[in-house]
């Protein structure tokens, strides 16, 4: 290419369907892999075909979407809605919340471009939430105080994929207040 003349910006993605690795990007962002079908690329970005994680994500992505179809099957749980999550009082996240005999599964409903998903099997008003799909390892300890409040304890919060971190520490305590 001759000096002066502009790049063209190619997307990783039709790099690799045109077969040619070397037209030049300058999007600095991790390649979609094979879940690039489903244009979930803020929470699929970090997902490549290098190992099993894409598999075992598209796995845990399909169990989420066949979960939330057999709760809408059944009668809805008493903690079933759309809730709010606050720390230190200001408005921090947003979960839906579904359960379906006892297994509850809460999305993280995206603000910024990417979606959590965690579950655990409720046991009276508490409920061990644990990662589902997420580029963190969570482990929380959600206690519902009634049908519309909440609490959140974050037990542990390791990151395990790159560029992702945990936004709460060990011992932090959120509110939650069903809005829905």
């Amino acid at each position: 290419m001759a000096a002066g003349q502009p790049q063209q910006l190619v997307s990783p993605a039709l790099r690799r369907r045109a077969g040619r690795e070397s037209i030049p990007t300058d999007y600095g962002e991790p390649e979609i892999g094979c879940l690039s079908i489903f244009n979930l690329k803020p929470f699929w970005s970090h997902i490549t075909m290098t190992n099993n994680t894409c598999i075992k994500t598209l796995i845990r992505f399909v169990i989420v979407w066949a979960s939330l179809l057999a709760a809408s099957a059944e009668a809805a749980g008493p903690y079933d809605g759309i809730w709010t999550i606050s720390y230190l009082g200001t408005p921090v996240r947003y979960y839906s919340v579904h359960e379906n005999d006892g297994m509850m599964i809460m999305l993280q409903l995206p603000t910024t471009g990417s979606w959590e998903a965690f579950y655990g099997t409720r046991n009276g008003n508490a409920v061990i939430a644990t990662t589902l799909a997420s580029g963190v390892n969570l482990n929380a300890s959600v206690t519902f105080t009634s049908t519309t409040t909440l609490t959140i304890k974050i037990n542990s919060c390791v990151a395990v994929l790159a560029g992702w971190h945990c936004s709460f520490s060990a011992g932090n305590t959120l509110q939650g207040i069903k809005i829905f």
